[in-house]
This record gives C-alpha cells, sequence and structure tokens, in this order.
C-alpha cells in the first residue's frame, strides 16, 4: 500500500491534481475551501491524514516544525 494523504475541506474549482497524481513537495493542491462554519466567525480550516500501509498514523509526524 506504502503512503497515502487525504486533504479534506479543499475547493474543488481550485483543484489542480487528481486522485492518484504523484506530487512533490511544496506543489500547490487547491486553495482552502468555505466551510458552514466560516459563518458563525470560525476560520477555514484544512483536513489532513496520513496512512502508512493502510493504518492511520500521526500526520504531524509528516509536517516539518
Amino acid at each position: 500500500c506504502g503512503m497515502t494523504t487525504v486533504y479534506g475541506n479543499l475547493n474543488p474549482d481550485t483543484l489542480s491534481v487528481a486522485v492518484g497524481d504523484s506530487v512533490t513537495a511544496g506543489q500547490a493542491l487547491a486553495c482552502v475551501g468555505s466551510s458552514a462554519g466560516e459563518s458563525n466567525g470560525e476560520s477555514a480550516f484544512l483536513h489532513f491524514a496520513v496512512t502508512v500501509d493502510g493504518e492511520s498514523v500521526n500526520p504531524q509526524d509528516y509536517l516539518l516544525s
């Protein structure tokens, strides 16, 4: 299986990649989308998930500090 990543709450009109595409570090994938919460004064957010060999792992371990 290897490693897979999931990026949620993206604006679908701004996607520059498709499922299965390989990407490189620093490549823009899309813009963060709006959510219903923004009307309540909340900020936009990105959902980021990582799996390794089909198991969910802590995505913090894959972010640069």
